[in-house]
């Protein structure tokens, strides 16, 4: 499953990007399951594109391997194009929350 986070979900739920993508159409999210704090985890499509996909493609969003390596070539690609957040250094959320800083 995408990693939104605090700092990632807020910018991709408004980046302009994603609006242009579901262009007003219904999205329609499938629960795949809940996490350790009761939020779900979802795969959304539009008109049967998947979401979550393309916003790792795009870079907007990582894949959050605790949950799911489904995304995981998609942010190969992102990461390798030096899309989005990979256009700079990153340290991962999970990574930051150990206490991992860049330097």
């Amino acid at each position: 499953m995408p990693f939104w986070g605090p700092a990632l979900g807020v910018r991709a739920r408004g980046h302009p990007g994603l609006k242009d993508r579901i262009g007003g159409q219904p999205v329609a999210c499938e629960e795949r399951e809940r996490d350790r704090y009761g939020r779900m985890v979802a795969v959304c499509r539009v008109r049967g594109e998947d979401i979550n996909a393309w916003m790792v493609a795009e870079g907007w969003v990582l894949a959050y391997r605790t949950y799911s390596h489904a995304y995981v070539d998609q942010e190969t690609v992102a990461r390798t194009a030096k899309r989005g957040v990979w256009r700079g250094e990153l340290v991962e959320p999970w990574a930051w929350r150990r206490g991992e800083r860049l330097v």
